[in-house]
């Protein structure tokens, strides 16, 4: 007797099926996924703004006040020594561009409302809203995403980021 040997593989319909539903799964989960990317970088704006004001309160309470680092030039040195230089994990990098420290393209910018601003000189508003304002940025801004905005007042400092899509994030201030 003579055994038939069964053919082992797909057929062209279970293979066209499978196609279907991959393609149909592509279709479904591609635009998500530059959702989810954009949510995800516009956390790392968030959390480049929670390290700012945490570098910023630490300096603060160790120095016994805010008047050490009151204008835009000596913070700038203090966050160029501290975010742009050095290894990579202690690095702030603008989520959007990959670009770090304070530039043309950068991750953070620096605007002086403080008293070496001279006649402009303001103290620390009272409302976050007050803060961006200051900067005199229109939102949304698209060309500032990622960035984290750092307004120098002559007794504090105001700061909150730029999300992917150019609206301004929560504000803190410091003092």
């Amino acid at each position: 007797m003579e055994m038939v040997k069964k053919k082992k593989g797909f057929t062209l319909i279970e293979l066209m099926i499978v196609l279907a539903i991959v393609a149909i799964l592509a279709v479904v989960l591609v635009p998500k996924s530059q959702i989810f990317k954009n949510n995800s970088k516009s956390a790392g704006v968030t959390t480049n703004v929670n390290t700012v004001r945490a570098y910023l309160e630490t300096k603060v309470t160790n120095n016994g006040g805010v008047a050490t680092y009151l204008n835009r030039w000596d913070l700038l040195n203090q966050l160029n020594g501290a975010f742009s230089t050095g290894n990579t994990a202690s690095q702030l990098f603008n989520p959007f561009t990959n670009n770090k420290g304070e530039g043309q393209t950068k991750a953070y910018e620096v605007i002086d409302k403080s008293a070496s601003a001279g006649a402009s000189a303001k103290d620390v508003p009272s409302s976050e809203g007050s803060v961006k304002n200051d900067t005199g940025i229109t939102f949304p801004n698209t060309n500032k995403k990622g960035e984290v905005m750092i307004v120098v007042y002559k007794n504090g400092y105001g700061i909150f980021g730029i999300d992917g899509g150019g609206s301004a994030t929560q504000a803190f201030i410091v003092q």
